[in-house]
């Protein structure tokens, strides 16, 4: 078995790509572009990963020997990913709470306009209720004012009529009292006229009887 030491050297000769992925990764994280440096990091990992495979596949019994620098590399990459990661999952984090929050705040909304959509609706069918129960408290009352005027009128012309019946009837028998009364006088003034016509009638015949005596007797 043929032993295969990989060092740094070796590394950089023989994988320049990974090399090369190696310096745009910390190029890009000094300028602070961690997205960028992890992309080239994990272009890197999988360059090594791939080479070290298809030398395994080519030599029998060689391996990849893993030292320091590619644990540092590799502790690096963890680091790397695992911030990455952490950040999405803030990201993700940070999205649900904030949607979350506008759906409550949307809800809540909705809510109160619904309620106030309910109120508006009551409110006008409650004001169409209240038109129609005062208009039919007018009609009714209009209603009952006609019926209590021609109840009024009806009586007072029955009253009218029954005031001018008595007034014909007591005017009526006024009359006929006033004509007897002038009928009883008149019939009186002449019963007295005959009796005192008659007095002065026996009267005078008295006086010519007397005369007459007085002249025949002589005395």
């Amino acid at each position: 078995a043929v032993t295969l030491t990989a060092t740094s050297a070796s590394l950089d000769k023989e994988m320049p790509k990974a090399k090369y992925y190696k310096a745009l990764a910390e190029k890009a994280r000094g300028k602070g572009d961690e997205e960028e440096a992890l992309k080239y990091y994990r272009m890197a990992s999988d360059e090594l990963t791939a080479k070290t495979a298809q030398d395994a596949r080519a030599v029998s019994g060689q391996f990849f020997r893993y030292t320091d620098e590619v644990h540092q590399l590799a502790s690096k990459l963890q680091r790397i990913a695992r911030a990455h990661y952490q950040r999405r999952v803030d990201a993700v984090v940070n999205i649900q709470k904030v949607f979350r929050s506008y759906m409550v705040q949307h809800e809540a909304k909705v809510k109160r306009w619904r309620l106030a959509a309910g109120q508006t609706v009551i409110a006008r069918w409650y004001r169409r209720h209240l038109a129609k129960m005062e208009w039919a408290r007018i009609m009714i009352q209009a209603l009952g004012r006609g019926w209590l005027g021609r109840r009024a009128a009806v009586q007072w012309a029955m009253e009218l009529r029954a005031i001018k019946k008595i007034q014909s009837q007591m005017r009526a028998r006024m009359a006929v009292h006033v004509v007897q009364r002038r009928r009883d006088l008149y019939w009186d003034s002449v019963t007295i006229q005959q009796n005192w016509r008659g007095y002065m009638v026996r009267l005078a015949r008295y006086r010519l009887v007397k005369e007459a005596h007085v002249l025949l007797t002589g005395a």
